[in-house]
C-alpha cells in the first residue's frame, strides 16, 4: 500500500515530499533505484594487523602458555605472574 501511494504522490509532489506523506524512507527509494553492484569472486584476503605476531613470536608465546607452570591459567594471568617475576614490561605491552 505505501508503494502505491508513494508511486501516486512522486510525479506531483517529488521524491521527497511523497516519501514524507506516504512513510517510505528516501534512502529505501535511492537503494531501490540504485541498486550496489554486484560483487563475484572469492573476497580478498584481509590485510594482516600492524601488530600481529611473527611466526617466531607466536611460537614463543604458545611456548610459554603450554608450559607445565602455565597450562592451566588465563594469559592475562601468565602475563601478570611474568611481570612479577620481574619480566620486562615492554617485550609484554604489545600482548595485553
Amino acid at each position: 500500500m505505501i508503494d502505491e501511494v508513494f508511486a501516486a504522490l512522486e510525479p506531483l509532489l517529488g521524491v521527497s515530499a511523497a516519501c514524507a506523506l506516504s512513510g517510505k524512507s528516501r534512502a529505501t527509494v535511492h537503494r531501490h533505484r540504485h541498486p550496489a553492484p554486484l560483487v563475484l569472486g572469492p573476497r580478498p584476503a584481509p590485510a594482516p594487523h600492524p601488530a600481529a605476531l611473527s611466526e617466531q613470536e607466536r611460537a614463543q608465546v604458545l611456548a610459554v602458555l603450554r608450559s607445565p607452570r602455565f597450562v592451566d591459567k588465563a594469559p592475562a594471568q601468565v602475563w601478570a605472574t611474568l611481570l612479577d617475576d620481574g619480566a620486562e614490561e615492554q617485550g609484554y605491552s604489545r600482548y595485553r
